[in-house]
């Protein structure tokens, strides 16, 4: 609890939540700059609020076997974030959330689920950005989701423009779609970047 994004957290070296441990987050920015590894396997998983997050420039991000909702900031700029050990275990997006790769690898085992909408906090506007770097989707599977790999709402915001989206391995969801940007008050814009599909694993 540090007040707001402005207040940050700096991880240096190795660190982690275990097991049976918690961490619960309710606000401050987390940084991971290179050398600084954080661990997340807590036992009742990770959820992001508004004035919470993450920022990975150089370190590593690593969370466990379960899905993770994000109504905060996740921002990878360079370094690796990576979202999830098995088929299923989603990134959601929600509310005022925002996730943003500007550089980097940000690796998702399931599928990516964006509904974050509204006005911009801290100059950061809700939804999903990409400018640069790499995103890894369903690099396990999406199983557990009857949605896409890459699933955006009508009032989700998305922006690409930079970067590859690679999405790994094919849906096996109950619809099997890949990519789905659902048109409504969400804007949506892809000018520039690369969508890959397929990949080797």
């Amino acid at each position: 609890n540090k007040g707001d994004l402005t207040n940050t957290l700096t991880i240096n070296g190795n660190n982690s939540v275990s097991g049976g441990g918690s961490l619960t987050m309710t606000s401050g920015l987390v940084v991971l700059p290179e050398g600084g590894d954080f661990n997340i396997n807590a036992a009742g998983g990770l959820t992001i609020p508004l004035q919470a997050g993450f920022e990975v420039s150089g370190g590593t991000l690593t969370t466990g076997n379960f899905a993770v909702i994000n109504e905060g900031l996740i921002n990878v700029s360079s370094g690796s974030a990576v979202f999830g050990t098995a088929s299923g275990n989603e990134l959601q997006i929600r509310a005022r959330g925002a996730f943003v790769v500007t550089g980097g690898t940000a690796t998702i085992a399931g599928a990516l689920n964006n509904a974050a909408s509204g006005t911009a906090s801290q100059n950061i506007t809700p939804g999903v950005t990409v400018t640069g770097g790499t995103v890894l989707l369903c690099t396990a599977g999406n199983r557990l989701s009857t949605l896409a790999s890459l699933y955006v709402t009508a009032t989700g915001n998305f922006s690409f423009s930079g970067g590859t989206i690679v999405f790994q391995r094919p849906s096996n969801a109950t619809n099997e779609t890949d990519l789905n940007l659902i048109p409504g008050s969400g804007t949506k814009n892809t000018d520039g970047g690369t969508f890959q599909f397929g990949n080797s694993y």
